[in-house]
């Protein structure tokens, strides 16, 4: 499966999201009740997460794995809000990942200007 397959996350208790997930990998979340009507889902191109049982892609799955609003509602937690989007998770990772980068760029950059120094005494 391709990595562009992979489109879907998850959040389950509005503070850690998952993915990205494949359509199939998210079916099988259903299935098993990792999913249910009130997981946060989202996508690239969405504004903000959606409550699973309103997802076209999943609701009748849900519906069809017995996890209806009305049977959950009373042990279901409030649909969590998310504080950042995965896109903006990301950028803030590929940032810290710059800046290591750039940390280990300078400290080679001394160790080779040392060596050359050494060289240069000799």
């Amino acid at each position: 499966m391709a990595d562009n397959d992979r489109i879907w996350h998850l959040n389950t208790d509005g503070k850690q999201s998952y993915g990205p997930y494949t359509s199939a990998e998210m079916a099988q979340y259903v299935r098993t009740g990792r999913i249910q009507h009130s997981t946060s889902i989202w996508r690239e191109g969405w504004s903000d997460w959606q409550r699973a049982a309103d997802v076209p892609d999943f609701g009748g799955l849900i519906r069809g794995a017995g996890q209806t609003a009305g049977r959950n509602a009373a042990t279901s937690a409030p649909t969590p809000t998310p504080t950042a989007t995965p896109a903006a998770r990301d950028a803030s990772r590929s940032e810290q990942t710059l800046a290591r980068l750039a940390a280990l760029q300078q400290k080679m950059l001394r160790s080779v200007q040392r060596l050359s120094d050494r060289i240069s005494r000799k």
